[in-house]
């Protein structure tokens, strides 16, 4: 190859480099914007970012000064956000840059309760290793536990092992294992009686989650109540 042909190369490839560095940095820059319509202000922004997983928009509108714990007038804030739709590496991004793991709505929602109703595990265990608390409850007394057990047993299995009260009620009395019951879910049920939870516990509507699990005709659940029992290690911590 020539020396002018040489050249030729080298500022084409120059070139080419430059406008895929000036593309990338422009497509970055802008990750906020469609956020930013419409009288949208940024603290709205980052909570819209946060609930679509869109981390480069959440980076910018934290660069430019948004707080990670900012709330919307609904209280809810971008982790919240995250957790919901289970956003792990967002999640992971407004924890390390200080967002309140255990921030509440007026009605008591938290981050880890959104998670655990959405059945996002991954994010579930997340808020937990840092510090979430597994027993914070709505102000009706709704729990994580409660909403996890509608769902899959690795949500509940996580929460137990994070602390969370099997026996915790609601104001009408309501447990995670009637939750499980009432939606037959068998094996959240048998986990959670082998973890400790209370069979005989009676909600508002005067009914124990054994009956909850008859009148929904699920047999897995009722077969599952009547003949799991609490490993000794629970039976130990219902003694004291």
């Amino acid at each position: 190859m020539s020396l002018h042909s040489t050249l030729i190369a080298r500022a084409t490839a120059a070139l080419v480099l430059t406008a895929a560095l000036g593309a990338a940095a422009a497509c970055s820059a802008g990750a906020k914007e469609k956020y930013l319509t419409d009288g949208v202000t940024p603290d709205q922004a980052i909570v819209a970012a946060a609930s679509q997983g869109d981390r480069a928009a959440v980076e910018e509108l934290l660069a430019d000064g948004v707080s990670p714990g900012v709330q919307k007038t609904d209280g809810t804030s971008p982790l919240m956000a995250a957790a919901e739709h289970g956003h792990l590496d967002t999640a992971q991004l407004l924890i390390d840059k200080g967002a309140d793991i255990n921030a509440i709505k007026p009605d008591g929602w938290m981050a880890l309760i959104a998670a655990a109703q959405s059945g996002n595990v991954a994010v579930t265990r997340l808020l937990l290793d840092k510090g979430a608390d597994a027993n914070a409850a709505t102000k009706e007394g709704f729990t994580a536990l409660m909403a996890a057990s509608q769902r899959g047993a690795e949500d509940v299995e996580a929460l137990l092992d994070g602390g969370a009260n099997a026996n915790a009620r609601t104001k009408d009395g309501w447990t995670a294992l009637m939750s499980a019951a009432e939606k037959g879910r068998d094996r959240m049920a048998t986990l959670l009686v082998q973890r400790g939870a209370k069979t005989d516990f009676r909600s508002a509507e005067k009914m124990t989650a054994l009956e909850y699990a008859q009148r929904g005709n699920h047999t897995a659940v009722i077969e599952a109540l009547r003949t799991a029992t609490p490993a000794p290690a629970a039976k130990a911590r219902a003694r004291g």
